[in-house]
């Protein structure tokens, strides 16, 4: 006598053949309806990072602070992905004992095809981070002191669309850069080597004998950044010096091509924004609650997000903010942080967030191991409401960020993770949305005055210094191979034929003067 199967037993069966069907033979959509897209939150372009020539890369190096790869929009439709890559590296006859040679692999991605436009090798001489986004579809290319600018889509009629323009040659190591949202303003930090012949006391030493000072000399120079209409209407970049000051360790100014932030602690729990304009008008922000320093970003011209805590580190927030005065929105964190970046997409009102999270309850910022971090997360926000438009984690994890990118029309977002090159649609803009893009774009009030960074406050007020660049600067400081010109500028001033001028509030010489590690 046969035994009939039981119900779960058919059931089980039915189940089975209806997962195979379905992979083998993919439902087609109703006649007259286009193909459903990727889910929300899913990407809808995938492309294999092996199939560019795209090498694993040591975990140690990226949780260490070195820049191996980077991933930026060139514009809407077209990235741009370097990346280590292996070969025989050629001698150089000015090489330096502290040199760390590599080659980098340069590809000009076209989307959604996801084919290869151009192709290029950099010789750079040291691991740090070489590659910054400007506007128009620049990018500022560092080799060892030496700034370039390449515009890749420019150029794709020609010989080398990779092309190096020479831009700045600075005479002290550069030790850190970075770029205002939008591509305006340009701050460039160099590292002035110690005077042969004098130690830290001012005393005479052995002319053989170069004293190293317990705290670096840093000058910080600003530049405007000019984009003119060239030929074929395309736009030519020129930089504008703007100001110089001093400093004695690398630091982030928030600061635009307008004005810059100033940071006034009021209390305990309540800090103060003044936004000083370069021509020298004050706007006094919205004040805010945090009990630690507060770290600022701007994410515009005329807007700005801030990191601060509520009781300890470890309780975080992000908060937004605006030259209108307002705070408009908080977000609470969880967990433990570091290495904060922000990329800003101004003309669509976003920017993403991405921070690194620790695991670890103690650690030496820097000492990292891969063990003591648990992953990279990157939002996607809306900047005057704080809409999270998309949550995702990178992998592996690159503590300099540049493993993600927001286009300049701010519709589409790309990350690296797990071995692919991601890339996810945001949501269309709304009609207030766009409102409040072209409110914020309404408050710039330009000027071309110099950057002093030496705001006037009252006699009561904390003076503070802007957040140190976090762990190590962004690039390894290299002693130099010639003796630079001593510095001609006053501190906080770049022309010094307008006589002595005060240290400035926010730093200067003399700040900061116990900075945190």
């Amino acid at each position: 006598m046969t035994q009939r199967p039981s119900s779960s037993a058919v059931a089980l069966w039915s189940a089975l053949f209806w997962i195979f069907l379905g992979s083998v033979w993919p439902l087609a959509a109703p006649a007259g309806e286009a193909p459903k897209g990727p889910r929300p939150g899913d990407p809808y372009l995938s492309i294999p990072l092996n199939t560019l020539g795209f090498d694993p890369v040591p975990t140690r190096l990226l949780v260490g602070g070195a820049t191996m790869f980077t991933l930026h929009f060139v514009d809407d439709t077209h990235l741009l992905l370097t990346f280590n890559s292996r070969g025989l590296i050629p001698r150089i006859n000015d090489g330096a004992p502290q040199d760390d040679d590599r080659l980098i692999t340069a590809l000009l991605v076209e989307l959604p095809t996801g084919n290869i436009l151009a192709r290029t090798t950099w010789h750079t001489r040291d691991h740090e981070q070489y590659l910054w986004p400007l506007a128009h579809g620049m990018f500022l290319l560092r080799i060892r002191s030496r700034l370039s600018v390449i515009a890749p889509m420019r150029n794709l009629g020609q010989a080398d669309p990779f092309q190096q323009q020479s831009f700045l040659e600075m005479n002290h190591p550069i030790g850190y850069v970075s770029v205002s949202p939008g591509g305006d303003l340009l701050v460039v930090e160099t590292i002035t080597p110690p005077r042969s012949g004098v130690d830290n006391d001012n005393s005479p030493a052995s002319p053989q004998v170069v004293q190293i000072p317990t705290t670096p000399n840093v000058e910080i120079r600003f530049y405007r950044m000019v984009y003119q209409t060239g030929r074929d209407d395309l736009p030519t970049l020129t930089a504008q010096a703007a100001g110089v000051v001093a400093a004695h360790n690398f630091i982030r100014v928030p600061a635009t091509s307008e004005g810059f932030l100033d940071i006034l602690q009021e209390s305990n729990e309540t800090w103060l924004f003044d936004f000083q304009s370069h021509a020298g008008k004050r706007l006094q922000l919205s004040p805010f609650d945090t009990t630690c320093a507060p770290s600022p970003y701007f994410v515009s011209r005329t807007e700005f997000v801030a990191l601060g805590c509520r009781g300890s580190e470890t309780r975080l927030m992000l908060s937004g903010f605006n030259l209108r005065g307002e705070q408009s929105w908080i977000q609470v964190l969880s967990g433990q942080q570091i290495a904060p970046m922000i990329i800003a997409a101004p003309d669509a009102g976003r920017f993403a967030f991405s921070r690194v999270l620790v695991a670890a309850s103690y650690y030496d910022l820097q000492n990292l191991v891969p063990e003591e971090l648990s992953g990279q997360e990157i939002q996607v926000i809306q900047h005057y409401d704080g809409r999270i438009l998309l949550k995702v984690m990178a992998s592996p994890i690159q503590r300099t960020g540049q493993n993600f990118d927001l286009s300049p029309d701010g519709q589409n977002f790309t990350v690296i993770r797990n071995g692919n090159l991601d890339l996810f649609h945001l949501p269309e803009l709304s009609r207030k949305d766009l409102e409040q893009v072209k409110l914020a774009a309404a408050m710039v009030e330009r000027n071309d005055a110099r950057i002093r960074l030496n705001p006037i406050r009252p006699e009561t007020a904390t003076k503070t210094a802007p957040a140190q660049t976090e762990g190590r600067p962004a690039m390894t400081i290299n002693a130099p191979t010639r003796e630079p010109e001593a510095p001609k500028a006053n501190a906080g001033d770049a022309n010094p034929d307008d006589g002595p001028r005060p240290a400035p509030s926010l730093y200067g010489p003399d700040y900061p003067r116990n900075p945190k590690p």
